[in-house]
């Protein structure tokens, strides 16, 4: 690594383990309180599980905007981890389940606002050669946090759900911290400049046609993935799927496990990343999710789940590594955070239409059948994506006539 490398991994260690402990809120204790303590409605929980989603789709005028205010990339993505940390704080004393459910949804949009502006400094920052692994010890050490706090707070969680107040405050504290962290990442003050406009994004879309045909196949199985997240506690939580498991399980099952499995193969994933045709991997990656949802949701014992989350974890360990790099892959340097901003752009889009249709097929037919269909939808992902293995992506290391990269 160069020397601004070293100092991005170091402080992005600390990132990733705060980032490991607010992930928490919105991967399972914000639903699970709207669930358990506030028995909120589908519709609001449908709204929390969004808010991740809505962020991303809003980042591109973030990005756009802020970079114009600000002119600092550090800043500018430490800026909203701040906001989302006062928006966990305020949710840990709400009164009623409108509150929460809001609250809960800002803090998760400010969460995610961020994303093209990290990926523009692990580009600007990371050579080539190694930004997969040096970005995968991030990931790897925010699993170990949200192991821990997923752990370790279902416990405490078990002592009654009223106590979620706490924990939430204790998280909150912590996202804080990453903010703290994301502003020591080194980043090169760039001169402000006039606003353009954000919308001129979408032009790139009419230029890269590689680039916008893999972000048309990513909304297939981004739908699959993204409708089934909030049914996973949904279904080891009712009666009528025969599990109903106590808030310490169910953090263990739905958290705990993915996780733990993420951490174990999300280096040998930032290896692969680096070294491997992009096509063929996102296609494994894929086939690792279809698996998990059809032993998961179908699964009527608790180690049955515990093996779909087995299999959710590998898939996570690619899907994470993929999602937060694969623009590397297709954009020169200086478009990276423009690429970025569509695919967050789209993935927000997507994420907020994906779990509302989860809820409806699963209130009118079931969570299985739910599956079912979002299996289907991840075997035409990876159909769709077979004919571009032989040219793999632009900056593929094989593709040794790709423009070079500063570093």
């Amino acid at each position: 690594m160069t020397p601004v490398g070293r100092k991005t991994f170091q402080w992005d260690l600390v990132r990733g383990v705060c980032d490991g402990a607010g992930n928490t809120l919105h991967t399972t204790f914000a639903l699970l309180i709207a669930i358990e303590f506030f028995k909120s409605s589908d519709q609001l929980k449908a709204m929390i599980a969004s808010g991740t989603s809505v962020g991303m789709g809003v980042s591109f005028l973030y990005a756009t905007y802020s970079h114009c205010l600000i002119g600092r990339r550090n800043i500018e993505a430490a800026l909203p981890v701040f906001i989302s940390a006062f928006c966990f704080f305020g949710a840990s004393s709400a009164r009623d389940e409108v509150s929460f459910a809001v609250l809960a949804f800002l803090g998760n949009l400010f969460f995610m606002v961020r994303f093209p502006l990290m990926t523009a400094i692990y580009r600007e920052n990371y050579l080539r050669e190694n930004r997969g692994q040096a970005f995968g010890f991030g990931v790897l050490v925010a699993s170990i946090g949200s192991i821990l706090v997923v752990r370790l707070g279902g416990l405490y969680l078990d002592g009654g759900m009223e106590r979620f107040r706490l924990l939430f405050l204790v998280i909150s504290a912590i996202v804080f911290c990453s903010g703290l962290a994301i502003v020591r990442i080194p980043s090169k003050k760039t001169p402000r400049k006039s606003f353009p406009n954000p919308f001129s994004y979408f032009t790139i879309l009419g230029k890269d046609k590689a680039f916008c045909y893999v972000l048309f196949v990513w909304f297939f199985f981004g739908v699959a993935n993204l409708m089934m997240i909030p049914q996973r506690l949904e279904y080891i939580t009712q009666d009528r799927y025969g599990h109903s498991l106590s808030p310490g399980m169910v953090a263990l099952i739905a958290g705990a496990i993915p996780e733990l499995v993420k951490i174990l193969l999300v280096i040998p994933m930032g290896w692969l990343f680096d070294r491997m045709n992009f096509i063929v991997l996102r296609i494994v990656i894929n086939v690792f999710f279809g698996l998990y949802m059809v032993v998961y949701f179908n699964a009527t014992t608790v180690p049955m789940l515990a093996f779909g989350s087995f299999l959710l974890g590998i898939a996570f360990a690619g899907g994470t590594i993929s999602w937060n790099l694969w623009v590397t892959k297709f954009a020169i340097p200086s478009e990276t955070a423009k690429y970025m901003a569509m695919h967050t752009f789209f993935n927000g889009i997507r994420g907020v239409l994906a779990p509302i249709a989860g809820y409806l097929i699963a209130s009118s037919q079931s969570i299985p059948m739910a599956s079912n269909y979002a299996c289907a939808l991840t075997v035409i992902s990876c159909l769709m994506l077979a004919p571009l293995i032989p040219k793999g992506a632009p900056f593929d290391r094989k593709n040794g006539d790709a423009p070079a990269e500063s570093s």
